[in-house]
């Protein structure tokens, strides 16, 4: 259904412009460990990275 995929479509452009973002964001607190730090920064790149590619392919599929 059309209406499923504009939430799904929603959801992922929150990860990609909040969630990603704001993982990143965290790591830079100074009370966090090194491993903290890192494993924070990698999930919120990977987080944007992934959701971005998915939004960009679907949007290319629904307007072919």
């Amino acid at each position: 259904p059309e209406n499923a995929l504009v939430k799904t479509q929603l959801i992922r452009l929150v990860d990609v412009f909040v969630l990603g973002p704001f993982m990143i964001y965290a790591a830079t607190r100074p009370h966090l460990t090194r491993a903290e730090k890192t494993t924070l920064t990698a999930i919120g790149v990977a987080t944007v990275i992934y959701n971005l590619a998915n939004y960009l392919a679907e949007r290319e599929l629904d307007q072919s």
